[in-house]
C-alpha cells in the first residue's frame, strides 16, 4: 500500500528501453568488484602486472556468460552458453592484460607462462535441481573431478597459480587451497564478468566478505546444519572473512 502497488500494478513499459544500458552495466560492474572475497594471496600473488608476458586463462566458465550467471538469470535453469551484450572473464583479462593471453578451455595444454588463471565452479541450477542429494546427484560437495584436474594440470607450470571459483555457494576447496598462490571466490557474477579482471589486476581493491562460514571438509556437513555459525565445527573460514591487497 504505502508504493501504491494497487493504484499502480504495472510496471511502466516506457523504461524498457534502458535495460542494459551503460549505466545499468556500470552498477552490475560495481557489484561484481565488490562481491568478489579473496581467500588466499600467498607472496602477494594478486594484483597480477598488466605487464605480466604470458598468461593462460583455464577452463570453460572463463569464457561463458551462461556459466558465470547461474539460475534465474537468461531462463529458470540459466543457460550454458554466453548471451549478446555479456562480457566474460576471459574478455576482461584480454582488455587488460598487455601481455600475450592464452586460452585452454579444457585445460589439457599444459602450457607453461608466467601466471596460470584457472577457473572453476558449477553449472547453473535453481531451487531443487540444485540440490545435492548424494553420489548419484549431478551436484556435489566438491569440485567435479575435472575441474579438479584442471587446477593439478597447472600446477609447476606457471610462476603463479590463480584459482577463480564460480558458485552459488561454499564448496569444500581445501585441497585445491592449498595447490593455488591465489584463491578466489567469485560467486555468480552475472553479465559483467570484466569486472572480475579489474580486481584481479589491481585497478580496484577486494572488498567482499564471506556471508557465511566455509567448510574444511565433506564432514562438516554430517549435522543437521552444517558448517554455519551456530554450529560447533571449526570451519576453514570464519563468517565475514576476506583479505585485501
Amino acid at each position: 500500500f504505502r508504493l501504491n502497488l494497487f493504484e499502480n500494478p504495472f510496471s511502466d513499459t516506457t523504461l524498457i528501453s534502458e535495460i542494459g544500458s551503460e549505466q545499468h552495466r556500470n552498477v552490475a560492474r560495481e557489484a561484481v568488484r565488490e562481491s568478489l572475497v579473496l581467500l588466499k594471496n600467498e607472496n602477494v600473488t594478486l594484483p597480477l602486472s598488466k605487464k605480466t608476458e604470458k598468461i593462460v586463462v583455464v577452463g570453460e566458465h572463463a569464457d561463458n556468460a551462461g556459466l558465470q550467471s547461474g539460475g534465474w538469470t537468461i531462463w529458470w535453469q540459466g543457460i550454458g552458453e554466453s548471451y549478446e551484450g555479456s562480457t566474460t572473464i576471459l574478455d576482461g583479462i584480454k582488455k587488460i592484460a598487455r601481455g600475450e593471453v592464452i586460452y585452454d578451455i579444457d585445460g589439457s595444454q599444459n602450457i607453461e607462462a608466467d601466471v596460470a588463471i584457472v577457473v572453476v565452479g558449477e553449472t547453473p541450477y535453481a531451487e531443487f535441481m540444485g540440490d545435492i542429494k548424494g553420489d548419484s546427484s549431478q551436484y556435489q560437495l566438491t569440485l567435479s573431478p575435472e575441474h579438479q584436474k584442471y587446477i593439478d594440470n597447472y600446477i609447476g607450470k606457471a610462476d603463479k597459480l590463480v584459482v577463480i571459483l564460480i558458485s552459488g555457494r561454499a564448496l569444500v576447496i581445501t585441497e585445491q587451497l592449498e595447490e593455488s598462490d591465489a584463491f578466489v571466490a567469485a560467486w555468480l557474477p552475472g553479465s559483467e564478468g570484466d569486472g572480475i579482471a579489474q580486481v584481479l589486476f589491481g585497478d580496484y581493491n577486494f572488498s567482499g566478505k564471506l556471508p557465511h562460514t566455509w567448510p574444511k571438509s565433506k564432514s562438516d556437513y554430517d549435522g543437521k546444519y552444517g558448517p554455519n555459525f551456530w554450529a560447533d565445527i571449526e570451519p576453514l573460514f570464519e563468517l565475514g572473512f576476506g583479505l585485501t591487497y
